[in-house]
């Protein structure tokens, strides 16, 4: 990913499915080389203005830690480059990066227009972002960021336990998993807050190489929940990446465009 003012890191890009039906290109940007660039020289600040608007720039520089600068940019660096590939795809005109305007929405979901569905996380060492015509969510995580004790409330032992058997893993992988599948879910929703919605999401099964299986429990969320909460299964896709050191997992809504697969979900 390179522009004549602006050297910076490669990032690495994959497509799902035929953009007719529902098409996903995804992007990473690791965050060592964009951290080595940027502490290097200048030239990669000098050059950010190729790549992100005014308003974008704005935001950037309203981070008071470096750390957090850098993978807020990872992230609209990534999300930069899958719009471009993805507007490729579909034969559409390409604007310059620094016209593909990323906004946030009031509920704090990245939007880009009515048409297009945007998804951004980041985890300690990587940034990532998924563009489709459909409904997506996607989340990294490492494996050692997740401490037990600070999400128990979230993720039940019996949860953890039937993933850690049905891919083999050991219990931290588990909850990254489990963890990622969940934030991925609720970004791809765009419904209610995340601890409720994490909470009402029980993951019963997850076999190595198959979809994950699981129940909405309305009752586990305190709270009343209607059918356009409650993400039913078979209407899903899920897709996970593995690294040594982390996990990806990516969720995007089957069907064409225009049909709404949500349904209420059995008590």
């Amino acid at each position: 990913m390179r522009s004549d003012s602006a050297r910076l890191p490669e990032v690495s890009l994959s497509r799902h499915g035929d953009p007719a039906e529902a098409g996903v290109v995804c992007a990473s940007l690791p965050l060592a080389p964009l951290r080595e660039a940027w502490q290097a020289d200048g030239r990669l600040a000098a050059g950010l203005p190729s790549w992100l608007c005014a308003d974008e720039m704005g935001l950037l520089a309203q981070f008071p830690v470096q750390k957090r600068q850098l993978e807020w940019l990872a992230g609209r660096l990534a999300a930069k480059q899958a719009l471009s590939h993805y507007r490729n795809w579909l034969d559409a005109t390409v604007p310059h990066p620094a016209g593909m305007a990323i906004r946030r929405q009031p509920d704090g979901r990245p939007f880009v227009d009515e048409r297009t569905y945007l998804s951004i996380s980041h985890s300690r060492c990587q940034a990532v972002a998924a563009v489709a015509n459909c409904p997506v969510g996607i989340d990294v995580e490492s494996f050692d960021a997740l401490q037990a004790g600070s999400i128990a409330d979230l993720l039940a032992e019996q949860e953890v336990a039937a993933v850690a058997a049905g891919q083999g893993c050991d219990r931290s992988q588990a909850r990254t998993l489990i963890w990622c599948l969940k934030e991925a879910l609720f970004k791809a929703c765009g419904q209610r807050a995340f601890v409720p919605f994490a909470r009402a999401i029980q993951i019963l099964d997850w076999p190595q190489g198959k979809a994950p299986l699981w129940r909405v429990d309305s009752r586990a969320a305190g709270q009343a929940w209607t059918e356009e909460v409650a993400p039913a299964c078979d209407h899903w896709r899920v897709e996970t990446v593995w690294t040594e050191t982390s996990a990806q997992v990516l969720v995007y809504r089957k069907g064409r465009p225009g049909v709404d697969p949500i349904k209420r979900a059995e008590e």
